[in-house]
């Protein structure tokens, strides 16, 4: 069984973060000529369903490059599936067109409008791979492993190892270079040391429970209602000097 090249998961995060980059090169060009904003919803859906087909698409590759590299004997072909949610990409956009004429946005629409397709595009990769693990007879179990320095949120999700398997994809976070990528047998990828994500998340769990915190974030976590796992989320975001 061959491990999952490192270089390989680059690559498709490389292919999905250019994918975004032209979305958002697309949207810009679409909206620029348009002078009404009741289009700009028309345009996000559109814009949002087709690079979201590509993200599957190539998502499906991806999936299927690894599960023939790993030498299983069953057969599969990975299916291009989006989970595109054309009801999800309206309500993001006229929520920020009702902020931006309100005077309420603090950026230009065009970046808020962007950081939903990014989202939308990195989504449907997640799915992809979600929803082929859950399809495949091989019983593969898939990884969200990160790409440089990883924000908290993604450090917890690859704390978790190659445990993904029959849940839900969980949503991505603007900006997110993650990669769901998936292992078939004893496979491992290259690189990627759960362990390590888990142990400064344990550190943070600790750090929470002994009080050994700055008062500011102990404050602003007893006034919040904050879960026991956001918690440990602030604590590490403080431990990386992210306030």
């Amino acid at each position: 069984m061959t491990s999952v090249s490192r270089a390989y998961v680059r690559r498709q995060a490389g292919i999905i973060a250019r994918l975004a980059q032209s979305a958002n090169a697309t949207l810009k060009k679409r909206i620029k000529d348009t002078e009404d904003w009741d289009d700009v919803a028309r345009i996000m859906s559109e814009t949002c369903k087709s690079y979201t087909d590509m993200s599957a698409a190539l998502t499906a590759q991806y999936y299927a490059g690894i599960r023939a590299a790993s030498k299983v004997k069953s057969k599969y072909q990975p299916v291009a599936y989006s989970g595109y949610n054309a009801d999800a990409v309206y309500s993001a956009t006229i929520s920020i067109l009702d902020e931006v004429q309100s005077g309420a946005a603090t950026v230009d629409v065009m970046g808020l409008l962007g950081n939903v397709a990014n989202r939308e595009i990195k989504n449907a990769a997640d799915r992809c791979v979600n929803a082929n693990v859950k399809r495949d007879p091989d019983k593969p179990r898939y990884a969200i492993v990160p790409d440089g320095d990883a924000c908290a949120f993604c450090q917890m999700r690859a704390s978790l190892g190659y445990t993904y398997s029959d849940e839900d994809a969980v949503e991505s976070h603007d900006h997110c270079t993650c990669t769901a990528t998936p292992v078939f047998g004893n496979q491992k990828i290259e690189g990627y040391d759960p362990e390590a994500y888990r142990a400064k998340y344990d550190e943070a769990r600790d750090a929470l429970r002994s009080g050994d915190i700055s008062e500011e974030l102990q404050e602003r976590i007893d006034a919040g209602n904050y879960d026991k796992t956001s918690q440990i989320l602030m604590v590490m975001r403080e431990q990386q000097g992210i306030h």
